[in-house]
């Protein structure tokens, strides 16, 4: 199921209202590590109802490099190489 993100807000109040478990990760300004993790944890998990991983706002100042790769609206884990792929800068 595709959800826009105006549709997510009222399909989650509505299965709450219905008493529907779901799951969700998100993540929100973490550097390229947190988002490494999360990545992988949603791919490798494949359990979650919505997945909400905002790609970094900072990329100049971001102190890691590698991981998952954007390309609105997937993350690729195509080129990590091993672990979840970030080095230190």
């Amino acid at each position: 199921m595709i959800i826009l993100d105006s549709e997510v807000g009222n399909y989650i109040t509505s299965c709450i209202h219905l008493e529907l478990e779901m799951q969700l990760i998100g993540r929100m300004l973490e550097t390229r590590l947190g988002l490494g993790c999360s990545v992988h944890m949603a791919a490798g998990l494949g359990t979650f109802d919505f997945i909400d991983l905002d790609p970094h706002i900072d990329p100049e100042n971001e102190p890691f490099m590698g991981g998952p790769e954007f390309t609105a609206p997937f993350y690729s884990l195509s080129n990590v190489q091993g672990g979840i792929g970030v080095q230190k800068r």
